[in-house]
């Protein structure tokens, strides 16, 4: 029997649970170089298979990664409508059904998105919407077919503010659509139901009521989305878009383009000032961390 064959008959049995062999000792542990009489194994190591024994298997130390901070933001305004719905009676256990329902978000990045070793953390932000924001500036119709916020929604969010404060962000301004979307762009994981949030959003996001991990968005992906989103409107925020068209028709006259540019939708509007609001009530990375900056068209999007 050559040695070629013995390497592969020891191979084999040692495969099938033989660790002593009658005809081992020409072959050496290539760690320690002593002879392999038990428990050795054909093992990869540094990316090469090798035959290792059972006492530097045991001993082989290897260097654990260091540990890991992930980071997350939250858009939690829908998180407060919820714990109010499922707590209308009580603002204490409603407060108590949002902080458990941040804790599932929080454990969401161990389950089907990272695994969790001893040390790692997650940094997290609660972003919460303020009063007013920009869009009601530009556009005074803005959202004004929605009630006003309920008295037990203003106490619940101070609640949080008062106890949670080191996690928790108001941006005055801003809603938490714009905040969450430019911690995205900074590299953040965030989460959100909110499908023009995660339409637009450049990382992953956890959407906290289907329990599931959606993938980033390319920049023209996103693009085209805010292009859809501007001809189509948002009847809920009252954002009018251009007359007659609906999801379909945006979908088709975006995905005809050959160059998707905020200059092949005009033409569909009123005028142009009506395709630049649109724009500008839809899109989501109009505040840089410090102000807003309203979008405008770029030189090669403004050709018409």
């Amino acid at each position: 029997m050559t040695n070629i064959e013995k390497f592969k008959l020891e191979e084999e049995r040692i495969k099938s649970g033989v660790w002593r062999l009658g005809d081992s000792m020409y072959r050496k542990c290539q760690v320690c170089n002593n002879n392999l009489i038990i428990q050795c194994d054909y093992v990869f190591r540094q990316g090469v298979r090798i035959w290792q024994c059972g006492f530097c298997q045991r001993n082989l130390k290897v260097k654990r990664r260091e540990h890991v901070v992930y980071k997350i933001a939250i858009d939690a305004d829908s998180v407060v409508s919820k714990s109010l719905h499922r707590q209308p009676d009580d603002l204490e256990k409603a407060y108590y059904e949002f902080c458990s329902s941040i804790g599932v978000i929080k454990g969401a990045i161990f389950h089907g998105m990272h695994e969790y070793e001893k040390g790692d953390e997650v940094e997290m932000k609660i972003i919460l919407t303020p009063r007013t924001n920009f869009r009601y500036d530009i556009f005074p119709d803005y959202k004004n077919k929605r009630p006003p916020r309920s008295e037990s929604r203003i106490a619940l969010m101070k609640m949080i503010l008062e106890r949670l404060k080191p996690w928790v962000e108001i941006h005055k301004g801003v809603e938490a659509d714009d905040v969450v979307i430019y911690y995205a762009k900074q590299g953040w994981m965030i989460s959100a139901i909110d499908k023009d949030v995660i339409n637009a959003c450049p990382t992953f996001c956890y959407d906290y009521n289907k329990y599931v991990w959606n993938q980033p968005k390319s920049e023209m992906q996103i693009e085209s989305w805010y292009l859809m989103q501007a001809l189509m409107g948002d009847s809920t925020d009252c954002i009018p878009g251009a007359k007659g068209i609906g999801e379909k028709g945006a979908f088709k006259i975006v995905n005809e383009m050959s160059w998707k540019s905020f200059a092949g939708i005009i033409e569909y509007f009123p005028s142009y000032e009506d395709a630049l609001l649109s724009m500008r009530l839809v899109r989501m990375d109009q505040w840089n961390g410090k102000e807003v900056i309203l979008w405008e068209p770029s030189l090669e999007q403004d050709i018409i």
